[in-house]
């Protein structure tokens, strides 16, 4: 009777030992993905696009890769001890507001990566 509690018992802490490190992996806070950018004045493009976005957990700025339709990102972070943080396209990257375009999130610290994919709509500018 108490050998089957014993087993049970150390399954038990296994598996919160195996667990707790796959929760404290900075990941992509829930509905915080947003894509800005600004009109070129010719159609439908714009430039300087940049995905906006927290992450549960505070990394480096370094530790955070951002691409955006397929075009690397450099990541900054915004505030000292905040977890907002900003993928900005280079100028001479333009887009099509309107469109959907596939954002890849990949963050990473001493206890792992976790790698976030979403396609988020670049919104029209606003006047």
């Amino acid at each position: 009777m108490r050998r089957p509690t014993l087993v049970l018992a150390i399954a038990a802490v296994v598996l919160a030992l195996t667990a707790a490190p796959a929760l404290a992996v900075p990941r992509l806070a829930p509905r915080t993905l947003n894509l800005s950018g600004t009109p070129t004045g010719s159609g439908t493009l714009e430039k300087d696009v940049a995905a906006n976005f927290f992450l549960t957990k505070r990394v480096l700025g370094s530790q955070v890769h951002v691409t955006i339709d397929g075009h690397n990102a450099p990541v900054r972070h915004v505030g000292a001890k905040t977890k907002f943080y900003v993928g900005k396209l280079p100028s001479s990257i333009r887009l099509h507001f309107g469109k959907r375009y596939r954002v890849v999130i990949r963050a990473c610290d001493k206890t792992g990566c976790s790698r976030t994919v979403r396609d988020k709509t670049l919104p029209k500018p606003s006047l």
